[in-house]
């Protein structure tokens, strides 16, 4: 029951959501995320995030990703 009220939070509020594993592949996005970026869902589930990342910023993302690994 806390999974699905996760999932209705994450799924329905107007704020943009993506989340990865620790492998920076995306599980989950919502709505909002979708429209900002202009991606069907199908397109971006299971692909690394860095695919929605722009170039320059690629490197110091990396970083806090293992950054927040080491937590």
């Amino acid at each position: 029951i806390q999974q699905m009220r996760a999932d209705l939070i994450i799924y329905s509020v107007p704020v943009p959501i993506i989340m990865c594993n620790d492998k920076a592949i995306i599980t989950i996005i919502n709505e909002a995320a979708l429209n900002l970026l202009g991606y069907e869902r199908e397109e971006l589930i299971g692909k690394k995030i860095d695919m929605i990342i722009a170039e320059e910023d690629r490197s110091s993302h990396d970083a806090q990703m293992l950054s927040a690994k080491d937590r």
